[in-house]
């Protein structure tokens, strides 16, 4: 069976574009999080959301242990906050990861789950993981929500073709 080339599939995939969220989780006193784009409302009831991450990541290795995370939906005011949180982190010689720096310039507080809510975000969902799809060297959660809230009137970040944009003029309402 023929399948596409992955550099024409990664073509493909640029015109697409993404919002972008950073997800976070906690376990005891440590925190990590990551930028991601893939992300996808999956039910209203019950609220189930998806994230898929490299299990290389730190994030997901946490997620792992702690079955908690937090998506945090970023505003085209965000662009800093997204490449912050973008790539790999690693451990500190002092032994603080530089997830818990990246943390140190942007404010968050918990809700329902503990995982870190970044306060400049648009809008976050926070979950517990229901399940988890093995798929290679990445992972698809499942989290049922179970707090969430808008934070900020703005509009969202946008990725695509390997740069970040904002919406322009809507074309169309939702009555028409």
């Amino acid at each position: 069976m023929p399948t596409i080339e992955p550099d024409r599939f990664k073509e493909i995939m640029r015109t697409w574009a993404a919002g972008v969220t950073v997800v976070t989780s906690r376990l005891g006193d440590e925190i990590h999080g990551c930028t991601v784009n893939s992300f996808t409302s999956v039910s209203l009831t019950p609220p189930l959301v998806t994230v898929t991450l490299a299990k290389r990541l730190n994030t997901y290795q946490m997620i792992k242990q702690s079955h908690i995370f937090a998506v945090n939906i970023l505003g085209e005011h965000q662009v800093e906050s997204s490449n912050r949180f973008a790539g790999t982190s690693r451990a500190h010689p002092e032994g603080v990861s530089e997830s818990d720096e990246r943390f140190a310039s942007e404010p968050y507080h918990a809700e329902a789950t503990g995982a870190p809510i970044l306060e400049n975000a648009l809008a976050f969902a926070d979950c517990h993981v229901v399940t988890e799809y093995d798929i290679g060297v990445n992972v698809i959660l499942l989290g049922m929500v179970e707090a969430g809230g808008i934070l900020n009137e703005r509009s969202p970040l946008l990725y695509s073709d390997r740069h970040y944009w904002k919406l322009g003029e809507c074309i169309q309402d939702k009555e028409g």
